[in-house]
């Protein structure tokens, strides 16, 4: 039986990047949002990212939540959402109209949501 790319075992647990790695960077966007807003100097809003990437990883793996997830996909994870801080700083330091910015997040919020609306439904059809 052919399952859909969505429902797909290795969509949602590859060993470096998988599709659970886009939440991950959209969390980064988001932080570097609320961060931007503060507003926080740029070194202080980098290192509580990098640390609440790490802390989520942590309590995954102290919750067992992703009890199959390969060490290397964690740090594949936090990496992602570094990368995406960084480039919802750069992004958010150059938006001059505050309704486009809150357009991009409430798309960014949209697409984290779907994403694990679908990865949900595949842990649920696997077990």
């Amino acid at each position: 039986m052919h399952r859909p790319f969505l429902y797909r075992h290795s969509t949602w647990r590859g060993k470096y990047v998988d599709l659970w790695t886009l939440p991950h960077v959209i969390s980064g966007f988001f932080i570097s949002y609320v961060t931007f807003l503060m507003p926080m100097e740029y070194a202080a809003a980098f290192w509580m990212a990098l640390s609440i990437g790490i802390g989520w990883e942590l309590v995954e793996r102290i919750t067992r939540l992703s009890r199959t997830e390969a060490y290397t996909n964690s740090l594949s994870d936090i990496v992602g959402a570094q990368l995406g801080f960084i480039v919802g700083w750069w992004i958010f330091s150059h938006i001059t109209n505050p309704a486009l910015a809150s357009l991009v997040i409430l798309l960014l919020c949209a697409i984290f949501c779907l994403v694990c609306l679908f990865g949900y439904r595949a842990f649920k059809y696997y077990g």
